[in-house]
Parts: structure tokens; C-alpha cells; sequence
């Protein structure tokens, strides 16, 4: 049976449309313009590529003025093609944006490149033939008001995009406290994961499980106080002094983080409470002690940005961590911090993506983000796998 060029025309935007993705119009950037050859019917009623072309580029111009329209086809292709019936009564527009994509080979093992169409409208007219062209470059225009207005939807802001700064005020500790030991001139941090154990000489000592530093000293400064030496090769890369309060319930400290290599130090100070006591014959700071407040930190260590690009999610932080990873729960390299080796995330609602991070394939932690319905604040809740605890606290956009 021969199939009619019109028939033929919507049979292939059927075939196409049961084959394209959701559409996906996010970080768009450029594109060009293409309009098919069109048969002697369509010219018949007085169409002209130019004409169609004209009246495409007008359209994005007015309605998506930042979209940028090349000349030449580059990756994307905004594609119109018109096709009309013999006697000029009838006309079908099909107008579709192609991108490129990537397709899974049958067996996982190869990606291949393809264009995809991401984005189509069909549309069937009929009527007389002397009015033919100008309902056919209404409704072009209409179509283009459609890839504008899906283009404008597809590319909003997302709620996390943003410079977002940690509000130390709505921190909730964990409920888990320390555990230190320092008796007989021998130093312990018990909840240390890994558990330290090291001479209270005020020498370096080689330590193992750390990514961050490989030897640790600490120094015992008087019966309250002791001091603490982190370096990585040799090099400093933190430092603490640990005393506590004349009364024996409190745990102050003050602590600096020098290990990014293309940063500024991190500095900050704290408090703990006690909760138990240490053994008779141990040093002051020994015994159990639970967070109750960190405050004077430098800003570096307390502002990150997020920005959402389509399925991505972009993070970097001012002391160099940064990542850009799917949010489909793929896993993706995590830059800037030895301590984390790959990141996923995945989005959990509209506001809301949850953060796995990995060292070394073991996961040490999930973070779930949540922006608040005005926008202004994040709800951050991390659990740290590698102590066992959990915590809270709220960042403000800037």
C-alpha cells in the first residue's frame, strides 16, 4: 500500500515521539535553525524556507531572548518540517529540538553517541488553500510560544543553587559523646575511628587509617591542658589545644585545619560537656564528654555552593572540596579532600537530595539536604557512619 506524504509525515512523528525522552530542555545554551526542503504542494500556497525561517528565528528572538541561534547546525538542532497535500487544504508541521545523547550498548559494556529528540510538537491544519500559509506560520509561532514557555520551565532556578553558610546557632550534636584517656604518659582517643593511641611525649608518632595525617603527637602542657600536633609528610596540617574548666565539667578547645593545599586555614573553637569522668590517676581531660557548642569559625570553613544543571548537581566549597555529580545516585568523583573519595547524590523530592559519600568505596556518610518552602534556609542532616552519630544543622542562602 503507498502511504500518502502527509500520512507518512505524522506516522514519523509518532514513531518519533513514542521514542523520545522526557523532554529536556536544561542548560540549552545555543542551537541552529533548520527548515526542511519543502515539496512544490507547500510552495504551491506561497511557502518559502526563508519565510519559515524567518518566522522561527522571530519568535525565539522575542520569546527566548538569551537562547543563542547559530547559523550552522551545532550539537542541538531546532528542525521544522512542513508538508502539504496536493490541493493545498490540508498542511501537518512537525517541529521538534534534537540533542545529542548517549545510548548503552546490549551489554553495558559501551556507550554510543546519538541524537536524541528531546522536545516536539505536531500539529495537523486544514482549511482553503488561499489561507494555507498564514495558518501555517500561526501556528508555528504558537509551537515556538510552547518551546519557549517549556524552555523557561525546564531552566529555572533550582531551590539548592546558591552560596549557602553553615548557621552554627541551630547545630544539634550528636548525642554520642568522646571518649579520651591520657594516664601513665599514654594518650587515647577511644572514639577516634580509627581508635588513637599515642606516647603524651609531645613527639611525633606514626599513626595508620588516617588520610588526612599519618603521625600525631601530644604534648601535656599542665594538669587542665594538653596541645596536638596533626601532619601528613611532614608538614603541619592541624594543631589543637584541648584544656578544661577549673570546675572539671567543661571541655574547651581551640583548633586549626591547615591539610587543603590551595586554601586558607579553617580555625574554630568548641565546648564539650562532661558526662563521666576519667579514672582516678588520669589526666583532667580524660573521661566522656558530648558537644554542646562550636563558635569563632572563619568563614571559609562555613560557606559551599550548590548549582543544579539539568540531572547534575555542582558543589564547591571555599577550602577546594568540590564535586559534579548526576542525581541519579551514580557515583562520581570527589575532589579535594583525601578523606572522600567519590560522592553520589539523589533527588528525594522537590527540596530535598540526599548525599552519599565514599572512601574508597565504603560509604562514611549520607547527608540529606532540604531547602526550605520560602527558599532561605537548608536543613542539613548528616549521618557519620564512621563514629556511628548523628547531627544537625541549617544553612542560610546569601
Amino acid at each position: 500500500m503507498k502511504m500518502s506524504a502527509l500520512g507518512c509525515a505524522m506516522l514519523c512523528l509518532f514513531m518519533t515521539t513514542k521514542s523520545a525522552n522526557a523532554q529536556q530542555l536544561a542548560d540549552l545554551q545555543h542551537m541552529a535553525v533548520v527548515v526542511a526542503d519543502l515539496s512544490r504542494e507547500s510552495e504551491g500556497i506561497g511557502l518559502t524556507k526563508q519565510a519559515l525561517a524567518d518566522t522561527v528565528l522571530v519568535g525565539l528572538k522575542r520569546d527566548v531572548p538569551n537562547l543563542k541561534i547559530d547559523s550552522i547546525p551545532p550539537v542541538s538542532v531546532f528542525y521544522v518540517q512542513v508538508t502539504t497535500v496536493r490541493d493545498g487544504t490540508a498542511s501537518f508541521i512537525a517541529i521538534s529540538l534534537v540533542r545529542p545523547g548517549e545510548i548503552a550498548g546490549d551489554d553495558g559494556s559501551k556507550v554510543y553517541s546519538a541524537p536524541m529528540t528531546v522536545w516536539h510538537r505536531g500539529t495537523l491544519l486544514t482549511g482553503s488553500n488561499s489561507t494555507m500559509a498564514s495558518a501555517v506560520r500561526d501556528s508555528i509561532n504558537e509551537a515556538v510560544s510552547a518551546f519557549a514557555a517549556q524552555y523557561e520551565k525546564d531552566n529555572l532556578p533550582s531551590a539548592f543553587d546558591g552560596t549557602w553558610k553553615v548557621n552554627l546557632n541551630t547545630a544539634k550534636f550528636p548525642e554520642k559523646p568522646d571518649e579520651y584517656l591520657l594516664k601513665d604518659g599514654i594518650y587515647q582517643c577511644k572514639t577516634c575511628a580509627p581508635p588513637i593511641e599515642v606516647q603524651a611525649d609531645g613527639q611525633d608518632h606514626k599513626v595508620t587509617g588516617y588520610p588526612y595525617f599519618d603521625t600525631y603527637s601530644v604534648k601535656v602542657m599542665d594538669n587542665r591542658t594538653i596541645e596536638t600536633t596533626d601532619k601528613k609528610d611532614g608538614k603541619t596540617v592541624a594543631t589543637s589545644k584541648v584544656w578544661v574548666s577549673p570546675d572539671g565539667n567543661t571541655l574547651l578547645f581551640e583548633f586549626s585545619d591547615s591539610s587543603a593545599p590551595n586554601a586558607d586555614p579553617v580555625t574554630w573553637n568548641g565546648q564539650s560537656m562532661r558526662v563521666a569522668k576519667g579514672p582516678a590517676g588520669s589526666h583532667a581531660i580524660s573521661g566522656l564528654w558530648r558537644a554542646s557548642k562550636i563558635d569563632s569559625p572563619t568563614d571559609n570553613g562555613l560557606a559551599f555552593t550548590l548549582k543544579v544543571t539539568g540531572d547534575t548537581l555542582e558543589m564547591t566549597s571555599q577550602t577546594g572540596q568540590n564535586y559534579k555529580a548526576k542525581l541519579d545516585g551514580t557515583d562520581a568523583p570527589y575532589l579535594g579532600d583525601p578523606g572522600t573519595t567519590s560522592v553520589s547524590v539523589k533527588k528525594k523530592g522537590p527540596n530535598t537530595i540526599e548525599e552519599t559519600d565514599k572512601r574508597n568505596g565504603t560509604v562514611i556518610g549520607v547527608t540529606v539536604m532540604t531547602v526550605s518552602a520560602d527558599g532561605k534556609t537548608m536543613k542539613i542532616a548528616n549521618e557519620d557512619k564512621l563514629h556511628g552519630t548523628n547531627s544537625e544543622i541549617e544553612a542560610t542562602k546569601q
